[in-house]
């Protein structure tokens, strides 16, 4: 099964409308992962990895279909999250007077905003700090088993 099979790839950019970030490693990566590839906007979903390179699928820009291309790891930028790409996975703001609090239905943790850059996730065994989506995929299926998709 193809990784756009498994992974609506739409070609709306808004739920990735972030900051370009830092490089990542090959260690962090994982099939399904959302990156962005050099300063490029539009969501790119890794499809295959490879000792240097990945497979990533995405959305053209300019013809609006579904390509697949092979890119050095060292190209990939991580997508910091922020409020919308949290309200695209289903975490909504908590209410009861909590600032800057998410939480998603059947999700074993929250999301708190930290205004020193970045996310801190808490959950039963502590909490974590996250700064990128791909990040907020990996602990996910850590802890539930289950991919984070769009809802």
């Amino acid at each position: 099964m193809k990784v756009q099979d498994q992974h609506q790839i739409k070609p709306n950019t808004q739920s990735c409308q972030t900051s370009v970030s830092g490089s990542v490693t090959k260690n962090e990566l994982r099939i399904g992962n959302w990156l962005f590839v050099d300063e490029m906007i539009n969501n790119h979903i890794i499809s295959s990895i490879r000792e240097t390179m990945v497979n990533v699928e995405y959305i053209r820009i300019d013809t609006n279909e579904p390509h697949c291309s092979l890119v050095s790891i060292d190209r990939l930028k991580g997508i910091e999250i922020n409020e919308i790409l949290l309200s695209n996975l289903g975490f909504k703001k908590c209410e009861f007077n909590i600032p800057d609090k998410y939480k998603r239905e059947g999700c074993p943790f929250s999301i708190k905003f930290r205004k020193e850059n970045g996310f801190t996730v808490e959950y039963k065994y502590g909490h974590v700090y996250l700064k990128y989506a791909h990040q907020l995929q990996n602990l996910y299926f850590a802890l539930t088993g289950c991919e984070l998709t769009d809802r």
